[in-house]
This record gives C-alpha cells, structure tokens and sequence, in this order.
C-alpha cells in the first residue's frame, strides 16, 4: 500500500548509492578541544556538532546513540555534554546495562561541527556527519536496538503517568501538546525506517500480521492504545534488524525532508544516522512530555489552590 501523507512520508524519486568515507577518516573540523580528562586508558567519546543560523546548537555523543546536548550556542552546549554523558551512562545502568569503568572515566572530544540553515533551535536536524558513514557490524546494530528497546520501555510508562487532563494541555510556546507529541513521534519512526530505501530496492516483506502502515493508519486516526503503537514501534525496530547488504554497508540515500520546518532540498541518509536520529527523536520528544506533564500538574495545583483561597471564609 502507498504511505499516508501525513508527516510527508512519500519519498524523494532521487536516490543513489553515494561514496563514503572509509570507516575511522578523521573528520574534517575542528580538533583538539577535549572535553575532561583524556589520559590513561579512559573511553574516549566523539561529538559532533550541528549548529543552526541564530547559533543555536545540539551535539550528538558516540557511541552512545541517544545522547545529545542542546543550547543557545554551541560553547553552551559543549559545556553540558559532559553531564549528559553521566545521565546517559546512569540511564543505561538504570536499565540493566553493564557500563564498563573506562566509559564512567571518559572523555569527551568535538570531532566535527557542521552549520546548516535548518531550524537547531525547533528540534530539526540534517546534519550527515562522518560518523554516520561506513559499515555497522551486528554488534553495533543489536547495541542499538537493546538501547532502543530501553527507550521504548520508558515512553510507555511516561504515556501511562502523563495526568489524562493534559493530552490536549499546549501552554504558550510550546509546538505540540502531548498527544500530538504521542503522535507525531510514533510517525516519525516509521519515517526514519522509510529513510533507508533507495528506488531500485524491491519492497521489504514484514511477517504475517505485521504491518507498519495498518499501525500508521490507526495512529492517525486517533488509536493511540499501548497495543496500536507497541505494534507500530515493533515494525520498525524489526527492519532496523534486517538491513540489506548495501544498507548495513553504509549507502547513502537521498530523500526530501519531513516539510514541518519549510525545507525543501533533498536530504541524505545513512542506516548508521537513522539509529542515531531515531533515539535522539524519541529521548527529545520524551523529555518535553514529561516538561509538559510537569507543567499541566504545577498550573492544575495553582488553580486549585487559588480556587479553595477564594472558598475560604
């Protein structure tokens, strides 16, 4: 079946096998900025950066997919990441994870910083680094996934604690209440996954009784059980898995972008950045939910506070 059209799912008709950059290139950009102590045997984690017109910036941490700092400035969110490394790693133990000692002493090194004209500043992102190029091994793929599946496990329970007056709550500000929000990240997924399709490829066959667009279709209009989009992110996990020879190989492809922010021009893709924009995605729109809830809960309290004061003999 075609895609809906909702979230711009069709896909660019452009589409070709591009030349990568053999795996462990040094990246152009700046080098030496290290972010805490290098020595010894320590990991040492790479950051790359992308940074929007007003100067608004989000940097991106490997090889913990899922960890990102945002900031008015790139400085700003250079001097943040180091926390948001000890909140990931603390995330990943939370979750059963075995986090090795050398990745709790790691550093932090800007490998590459990319300015684009895109919106940093709204949540967008283009930005194909040299670390989203090259071959993913079965390791790095099934890391992903088990990471992926941690996420998931989260934005479940945080559906079920956001209060049921706050799904249409949308303050000043804010793009999207946490319905819309519930939505357009369970679209998005499958747009990411469509990501890594080139014209030439013959379709994908999912197993009986699974299927991505029945699940999208559902989404859109308005199922947004546990069981409807617990259907939906198992799809797209499941083809992560499957990637075909040139997929995992590293291939880019070429694709229009989503449209929500006004771009226009084509944008390239990667199976290495799907997984790391398909976290990212995710553990950002998680993060504004639960400042939504947070916010819905505060006003709600205000209110009802203001309201027995007035009551009040």
């Amino acid at each position: 079946p075609s895609p809906p059209k909702t979230e711009s799912f069709r896909e660019n008709p452009r589409g070709s096998a591009a030349k990568t950059a053999p795996r462990g290139a040094i990246p152009s950009g700046p080098k030496g900025l290290t972010i805490g102590n290098p020595s010894g045997a320590q990991m040492r984690f790479l950051a790359d950066a992308e940074v929007g017109p007003d100067g608004s910036a989000q940097v991106f941490v490997r090889p913990l997919e899922g960890c990102y700092s945002r900031a008015a400035s790139l400085d700003e969110a250079l001097r943040k990441v180091e926390g948001k490394v000890r909140l990931h790693l603390d995330w990943l133990a939370a979750h059963g994870e075995r986090v090795p000692r050398e990745w709790r002493e790691g550093a932090v090194r800007l490998c590459e910083t990319i300015h684009g004209g895109w919106a940093v500043n709204l949540g967008d992102s283009v930005a194909l680094f040299a670390c989203d190029r090259g071959p993913m091994t079965d390791e790095e793929i099934a890391r992903d996934l088990q990471w992926m599946a941690f996420s998931w496990r989260d934005f479940l329970d945080l559906r079920r604690e956001v209060p049921r007056g706050a799904w249409g709550f949308q303050p000043p500000g804010a793009l999207r209440s946490p319905r819309r929000i519930v939505v357009h990240t369970a679209l998005v997924m499958v747009w990411y996954v469509m990501k890594l399709r080139a014209p030439a490829d013959p379709s994908f066959h999912s197993p009986r009784g699974m299927s991505m667009w029945r699940d999208v279709r559902a989404v859109e209009r308005g199922d947004l059980s546990e069981a409807r989009l617990t259907s939906l992110r198992e799809a797209c996990p499941y083809r992560l898995g499957h990637l075909r020879p040139a997929e995992r190989a590293g291939r880019v492809t070429h694709h229009r972008p989503g449209g929500w922010t006004g771009r226009t021009e084509p944008e390239d893709w990667t199976a290495r950045k799907i997984f790391r924009r398909f976290l990212w995605h995710e553990r950002l729109h998680m993060r504004t939910m639960e400042k939504l809830a947070g916010a819905y809960r505060a006003t709600h309290s205000a209110r009802e506070t203001k309201s027995l004061l007035s009551a009040s003999p």
